[in-house]
């Protein structure tokens, strides 16, 4: 009994954060460097706060960077990237698998305050979150759910989630 409470507790104390989870973990470098650039990577490890991130991808980042032929995270202004990178949070309430194919055609609001459609297809074997600016032949899909963080939860998205209208970086 008191060998399950002490591992518990490690777990517990040892499970990175959001932020720390995406900086930590190859395949999202460029999703690092954008939360470093903007700030928004202390906001993501705040343990007091929980969140459902939806995570683009380097591959995600590098499809809308190359179509906008942008060659570095760093040439999009701070502000810009801090947008578009707010409409993959959700604030406030951890959402997972099961909950996320509950909601299939609802809208969920980002901390943006953009909303967010959640779209299931394939009786609810594919689910995607789509952002406004985002086309139906492009959704961003779910690739990888429940990745456990100590302040919430993380999604892998396919696509980078667009909200109908960003500033600047070429209308992103």
């Amino acid at each position: 009994m008191a060998h399950s409470l002490i591992i518990e507790y490690l777990v517990h104390v040892l499970l990175f954060c959001a932020a720390e989870i995406a900086c930590a973990t190859n395949g999202f470098n460029t999703l690092c460097q954008a939360l470093e650039q903007t700030g928004l990577d202390h906001k993501l490890d705040d343990l007091d706060s929980n969140f459902t991130v939806f995570a683009p991808s380097d591959s995600a980042f590098g499809d809308i960077l190359y179509d906008l032929q942008i060659y570095d995270i760093y040439d999009c202004p701070t502000e810009t990237l801090r947008e578009l990178l707010r409409v993959h949070i959700h604030e406030n309430e951890v959402i997972d698998k099961n909950e996320l194919e509950g909601r299939c055609g609802d809208l969920l609001e980002m901390a943006s305050g953009d909303k967010t459609r959640t779209v299931c297809e394939d009786n609810k074997n594919r689910i995607f979150q789509k952002g406004a600016g985002n086309s139906d032949n492009d959704k961003p899909r779910v690739v990888t759910f429940d990745i456990d963080a100590c302040n919430g939860i993380i999604h892998v998205v396919n696509t980078v989630i667009l909200p109908r209208y960003v500033s600047d970086c070429e209308q992103l």
